[in-house]
């Protein structure tokens, strides 16, 4: 028994160690690969005699703990609705780029791939996409200034080219992909003096296609997310008035993401600091054990065992065996 349970900590103490390394070496391993570590560890740490049953045993057990201890392991996100707390959390504005959808090359009825577009979009960073299922773009409107609460600004890059039907939300949100590393994104949508406008969502995913994050867009306001993880996609998608019409007259995006969570590569995962924590707090459990039984062994004589004195110090005589024939 003491012999298992000494294996067990042994197991937990070299799966964390393993973990902990390759994760400050290089890219963090996924989930998986610990889960199957540290079901290896345990099955060479056990009886090889029966390693297809252990196997699959251990497996089990490993999939549980790691799913239990590192679901902090996943992308964090926070939502932003003040564009200036948005720009301390990437490190201020010098940090971040801005379309504003109203420079000289900037004109009514351009697409948002147009070429004459300068500098384009695509090379500060952005891919601006066709509407789903078309190959029709948003386009800039301006002299849009009655329905911007900037009056500096006048440019929108507006939905209201896009063929699909007012019921398919996803059909007529304006989408973009990055082609840069970019942890944070936030718009401004349009909203007149009046204070009516278009607002609904904005959403972020990952290379993946897995969503990261997603944030509320009310008219006029800003809404923005930074994250932990690298931002593939986004779509912004309107709810607001019947026509779904709508446009953006501000985009800012950063490279910068939470500074308050580095990089999964120069962390241990959660899972391997669990591992660590039991595999130590087992070792030294087994190792007090351990010692207190053989200290009761040592402090308590034998049956039959006499006591006397050698020197004047206390002995005891261990009873004698018999010899049989």
């Amino acid at each position: 028994m003491f012999q298992s349970f000494r294996r067990w900590a042994l197991t937990y103490v070299l799966g964390a160690i393993a973990g902990i390394a390759t994760r400050l070496s290089g890219p963090a391993l996924p989930l998986g690969a610990d889960i199957f570590m540290l079901a290896g560890l345990r099955v060479w740490s056990g009886n090889r005699r029966s390693l297809l049953r252990s196997g699959v045993t251990n497996v089990c057990r490993a999939t549980a703990l790691l799913l239990v201890s590192a679901v902090p392991c996943f992308a964090t996100f926070v939502p932003f609705h003040s564009q200036p707390l948005w720009l301390a959390a990437v490190g201020g504005a010098s940090e971040a780029t801005v379309f504003h959808f109203d420079g000289p090359t900037e004109t009514t009825g351009k697409a948002a791939n147009d070429p004459t577009i300068v500098p384009s979009y695509s090379s500060q960073g952005v891919d601006f996409l066709p509407f789903t299922g078309t190959t029709i773009f948003p386009e800039i409107q301006r002299q849009q200034a009655f329905q911007i609460p900037d009056p500096n600004r006048d440019g929108l890059l507006a939905n209201t080219s896009s063929p699909n039907p007012t019921n398919d939300l996803d059909g007529r949100a304006i989408k973009f992909d990055f082609n840069i590393p970019a942890m944070s994104v936030g718009v401004f949508t349009n909203r007149s003096p009046n204070g009516l406008g278009d607002g609904g969502f904005l959403q972020a995913f990952d290379s993946s296609a897995i969503l990261i994050g997603q944030v509320t867009l009310d008219p006029g306001i800003f809404g923005g997310i930074v994250t932990d993880r690298v931002i593939s996609h986004v779509s912004i998608v309107n709810t607001f008035d019947s026509d779904i019409k709508f446009g953006i007259w501000d985009l800012q995006f950063s490279r910068n993401g939470l500074a308050a969570v580095p990089a999964p590569s120069s962390i241990p995962a959660p899972s391997s600091i669990v591992m660590l924590g039991t595999g130590v707090f087992a070792m030294l459990g087994y190792r007090l054990r351990r010692k207190a039984r053989k200290g009761a062994m040592r402090t308590t004589p034998p049956v039959g065992a006499v006591a006397t004195t050698v020197n004047g110090d206390p002995f005891t005589l261990a009873p004698l065996r018999s010899l049989s024939t």
